[in-house]
């Protein structure tokens, strides 16, 4: 099991997910807020999830990372999804105990330092519904750049990063 420890105000560590996280991510998925945040916003069933969380966690395309307190207990989870050669589309979800914490920014910056280490030449995408006000200032609190050249629809806004090389 890969264990991370990262000092901050709160003490987060991350790991990998591993398939004894099914059910804590079909709750975090099926969270009404989760839901309404969400591209496709329809209840996730068990029998679903439990095939989806599977295929990804052995995945070499998908990075999930389970974030824990200081306490061991779970606070999110970030996932990366390869979404073509250039880059990997990040999600996000905060426990509902934990929202409002400012544990989605540090997450966010966590995770997203973690990543670029792995791949220094790919680009983060994060896809965001306008509405959706808290995730958007997380993702720019987090240093992720709004990307108006590539494409987005009128509902929704690219948050993106990477690694600046010195020719950008």
């Amino acid at each position: 099991m890969l264990l991370f420890i990262l000092k901050s105000e709160n003490m987060l560590t991350f790991r990998k997910a591993m398939a004894t996280d099914m059910l804590l991510y079909f709750e975090w998925a099926n969270d009404e807020e989760v839901r309404q945040q969400s591209f496709q916003s329809n209840p996730i069933s068990l029998e679903g999830h439990k095939k989806w969380f599977t295929d990804k966690i052995s995945d070499p395309d998908c990075i999930m990372l389970l974030f824990e307190d200081d306490h061991n207990i779970p606070v999110g989870q970030i996932r990366f999804q390869k979404q073509d050669e250039s880059g990997y589309v990040i999600g996000i979800s905060i426990d509902k105990s934990c929202r409002g914490k400012g544990y989605a920014v540090m997450l966010l910056q966590q995770s997203s330092d973690y990543f670029l280490k792995l791949h220094p030449d790919k680009m983060i995408y994060a896809f965001i519904k306008k509405e959706n006000i808290a995730s958007v200032r997380s993702f720019a609190n987090a240093g992720f750049g709004l990307n108006e050249t590539l494409f987005t629809d009128e509902k929704s806004v690219l948050y993106t990063k990477q690694i600046k090389n010195e020719n950008s």
